[in-house]
């Protein structure tokens, strides 16, 4: 198979991406940028800020002090022509329409020192610089910014809006969505290996190469899988045949005692490879999914075994449908009744209703397990140091429980009263 050319990998990879973004960001910021300076333009007159209107209303208020009679006059009629929206108001109207003001600053930054006699106020519903023309009239200059932001403090806050905003929809976009969604297609291992859809190759090209890799390591899980698989399952069924023959040859030895020791080894052996094959077919079929009445099913499997003269009995509803492959469930609640018979003198089998779950209980009267090995216990042909291990639990709680976590249920040990308690759930 041909590589894609360099260039095009480096082209949609999350570096040329995040380069992309920068250059991205700089443009708007750019823009965004010229047009908050424009703004602040119109807001702030003849691109002065705050302090630019304090030296030029304070400049005014000393050339009106050094000045009277009819100069003064001529001063106060230019300035009121010259400057829009100045006002020359009375004392009681200046007092009725002012307060403090409410002007903004960021932090770091100090409010702009005033000469005496200049005001910083509140007047009607602006920020405004006063001072006394007498004691009857008032200077007011109103409609200051109403946040003392200067065109640096804009285009830093435009930089990092556009950058967090950019780069918060690029990372969703380019990285948490991909990782996402590969994430929930390998979500369980058996699901991801059992299934037959691929990994989907999105987003930047080192994700493509990641779902790339996946699928490929998928595959040669697979093959080994089966491999294994395959060769277990042929040299069980070839034992089979050599222990025919031994079977053959024990019942004609002459000595009785010792032909009924070798067939009991050759039948707990031929067990053995029973059960192997029967664990790595639950492993390998497709679950036949169809309505069970579970209820009816343990009563069943309850009635077997007492037939056979053993201790157990179910309780719990009549009826109880829920979706399942009937002969692995059968199995695997065959497998712990017959754990806890091994065990034990007793069993109990119990099934009850949850919302979304059905539970079973299978609860042996045996010596029990310590919490501590009870994980361990699931694994094949374990064999712990305790008064209930001397036999070994062979594949029974290991089928069983892959046969549950299979329908998307769940199989725990507890610790009863005395003995042991499975606990299946399985989904309605």
């Amino acid at each position: 198979m041909l590589k894609e050319p360099r260039l095009r990998h480096w082209l949609f990879s999350i570096r040329a991406q995040v380069i992309a973004v920068c250059l991205g960001s700089v443009l708007v910021v750019w823009i965004l940028g010229g047009v908050a300076e424009n703004v602040i333009q119109q807001r702030q007159t003849k691109m002065m800020d705050l302090e630019g209107q304090v030296i030029s209303v304070s400049a005014i208020m000393r050339l009106i002090a050094v000045s009277d009679g009819e100069e003064r006059e001529i001063i106060l009629n230019s300035i009121l022509d010259a400057w829009e929206n100045v006002l020359l108001v009375s004392t009681t109207t200046f007092e009725a329409r002012s307060g403090p003001s409410d002007l903004f600053y960021w932090p770091g930054q100090d409010p702009p020192i005033l000469p005496e006699g200049l005001s910083l106020i509140r007047f009607d519903a602006t920020n405004a610089l006063t001072f006394p023309l007498d004691d009857s009239r008032h200077f007011v200059f109103p409609e200051l910014p109403p946040h003392f932001v200067t065109v640096e403090m804009a285009y830093l806050l435009v930089m990092i809006s556009v950058l967090i905003g950019v780069f918060s929809v690029f990372a969703v976009w380019a990285i948490i969505r991909p990782l996402q969604q590969m994430a929930d297609a390998i979500k369980s291992a058996d699901e991801f290996l059992a299934s037959e859809t691929s990994v989907s190759p999105a987003g930047a090209w080192e994700f493509r190469q990641l779902a790339r890799v996946l699928n490929d390591m998928r595959g040669r899980i697979r093959f080994l899988l089966e491999s294994r698989t395959s060769m277990l399952r042929n040299v069980s069924h070839d034992l089979r045949t050599p222990l025919t023959r031994l079977r053959l040859r024990a019942e004609t030895i002459a000595d009785p005692g010792l032909s009924r020791k070798i067939l009991t080894d050759i039948s707990e052996i031929d067990a053995i490879l029973g059960t192997t094959l029967s664990y790595l077919r639950d492993g390998s079929a497709a679950l036949n999914l169809e309505r069970c009445d579970l209820a009816s099913l343990l009563q069943m499997i309850c009635d077997g075994f007492s037939d056979m003269g053993k201790d157990i009995a179910y309780s719990g509803p009549a009826h109880l449908t829920i979706q399942c492959g009937v002969s692995e469930i059968t199995r695997a609640i065959t497998n712990l009744c017959e754990n806890g018979l091994k065990f034990g003198t007793a069993v109990r089998v119990s099934l009850e209703r949850t919302d979304k779950m059905a539970v079973i209980r299978i609860v042996d009267n045996g010596p029990g397990i310590a919490e501590e090995l009870r994980e361990k216990v699931m694994e094949p042909y374990a064999k712990l140091d305790t008064a209930r291990s001397s036999e070994g639990f062979g594949l029974g709680l290991s089928s069983a429980s892959e046969i549950v976590a299979r329908h998307g249920g769940i199989l725990r040990l507890k610790g009863g009263n005395c003995g042991l308690v499975a606990e299946v759930e399985l989904p309605l």
